[in-house]
């Protein structure tokens, strides 16, 4: 019943995305390839030996294709804050279905506040990708290594190496060039990367302790799901519109009509009233970000067939990217007060205002100290999206939001592990103990937004936090474990 849309199926619905559910079709799913992806990978390889010394260079290049028939988001997302409210939105089309779906005057439901009926859908926000769905890009990725290893006896081996890398971007679809944002759609130059490598063995396993020391830096790519949001979301009316909408967004008193559609209605084109749509773009200092690790670790045997191993692992997140809004700031030269405004809240707990057997300490809102927030306010900062109040909204008043991908966060893990293994009598079984323990330190940033959200608050500042969110090299996405038994989990 709820799938009555020029797409034909349910849009997804998130009712308290903490401790509600999610039902309807996957944003991320819909018909077409996402992408058809194709890769040619072709590489060369040459090795030297010459007595002591290990020579190893190569030449690597990936050609990679995709081609994308499926919109992300096509049939669009609700989304509620309360349980309430969903039931309220379904209660109303049960009872007058989609007509006239514009109209406020048709559909009544929700007001300005929860204790009021009015005009207004009750979900939280809608948001929704139009557009075509025949896009196909190519990216090459060239890389060169060469490395040398040098063992100049039995106790001893030292390599170094250099590795060279560089990410080719498509260029910008000219049909979606948009003045209004000249940097829309444009690919930075990535330029050379280059990481070096350098390792250190001393030690004899059978009778002294093995040190084994490495650093290593290593560069991440840009992703291609990436590369084709910044391409074809530029703002133009012929790219992917993000649209997202809030029950208020272009409310038209006279008539009583409104840019946001009741529930479940899905837009099948960009919307008659003043909702303007978001866009995507890279920073031209954008650069792909670089992780620099350290290794430092010791091995010594034990009697009955055992080994025990102490590592420290330290690792430096440097340049990842981050979405940042840069249409929410008004210029210094305006008139209007700068954002970001603040807003204040008053913590009201949901009991009688004067609980038998209590004081009553903070009038209508019930007694303090109930729930997790003690105080009786609480003030956090806020951006408007549009001029109210002589508040000034977004910077380019014809779009929403405009996230602007820069290399600006750094992350840090720090890591030591202690490993005790003990090998099969025919040295082809082990049963491994891994006690570890673990430091995250990462930067975290006060708004980060993905290309089809806008961001709320400010990201133009970071401060540095203890996360268990921590940016991992991505070539170690996908360790390859490998374990000498079958009956008990390898470590790595």
């Amino acid at each position: 019943m709820l799938n009555v849309n020029s797409w034909g199926q349910l849009p997804q619905i998130v009712v308290d995305s903490r401790y509600g559910l999610t039902i309807g079709n996957p944003s991320r799913f819909g018909q077409g390839d996402y992408p058809d992806e194709r890769l040619i990978h072709g590489q060369e390889m040459l090795d030297w030996v010459h007595n002591k010394l290990l020579v190893k260079a190569g030449f690597e290049l990936d050609h990679n294709a995709d081609a994308i028939s499926q919109l992300r988001n096509q049939s669009g997302t609700y989304v509620y804050s309360k349980v309430e409210d969903f039931i309220s939105d379904a209660l109303v089309f049960q009872q007058f279905g989609l007509q006239n779906p514009n109209n406020y005057s048709v559909q009544r439901s929700c007001g300005a506040t929860d204790a009021t009926l009015g005009s207004q859908p009750c979900y939280s926000n809608y948001s929704q990708m139009i557009g075509p769905t025949n896009w196909n890009l190519s990216t090459n990725d060239w890389a060169g290594f060469a490395t040398a290893q040098w063992q100049p006896n039995k106790l001893a081996v030292f390599s170094i190496g250099l590795r060279w890398e560089r990410e080719q971007m498509p260029p910008p679809l000219a049909t979606l060039a948009n003045p209004d944002l000249p940097q829309a759609g444009k690919m930075p130059d990535l330029g050379n990367n280059w990481g070096p490598r350098v390792s250190l063995a001393i030690g004899a396993r059978n009778r002294w302790p093995v040190l084994r020391l490495g650093y290593g830096m290593y560069y991440g790519r840009v992703s291609n799901a990436t590369t084709e949001t910044a391409l074809t979301q530029t703002g133009s009316l012929k790219g992917d519109l993000s649209y997202f909408i809030r029950p208020t967004d272009g409310y038209i008193s006279v008539g009583g009509t409104s840019a946001a559609p009741p529930f479940p209605y899905v837009l099948s084109g960009p919307p008659a009233s003043i909702v303007k749509p978001g866009a995507v773009e890279f920073a031209p200092t954008f650069r792909n970000p670089e992780v620099h690790q350290a290794v430092a670790a010791i091995e010594q045997p034990l009697p009955g067939r055992m080994e025990i191993t102490a590592s420290m692992t330290l690792s430096l997140g440097r340049r990842l990217p981050v979405f940042i809004d840069s249409n929410l700031a008004p210029p210094l030269t305006s008139s209007l007060p700068q954002q970001p405004q603040n807003i204040t809240y008053n913590v009201c707990d949901e009991t009688p205002p004067t609980p038998s057997g209590s004081n009553n300490t903070n009038g209508a809102c019930g007694n303090l100290g109930l729930g997790p927030i003690k105080a009786k306010q609480i003030t956090v900062p806020f951006y408007a999206s549009t001029a109210s109040k002589g508040v000034a909204g977004w910077l380019n008043p014809d779009y929403q939001q405009v996230n602007i991908m820069e290399s600006k966060a750094n992350s840090t893990y720090e890591a030591a592990m202690v490993k005790l293994t003990r090998y099969g009598s025919r040295a082809s079984a082990c049963t491994p103990t891994t006690p570890t323990r673990t430091q995250w330190i990462g930067t975290r940033t006060r708004a980060r937004s993905t290309p089809s959200t806008p961001a709320t608050t400010s990201a133009r500042s970071m401060e540095p936090a203890t996360s268990t969110r921590v940016t991992r090299p991505p070539r170690w996405s996908s360790l390859r474990r490998h374990g000498r038994c079958a009956t008990s989990p390898a470590t790595s």
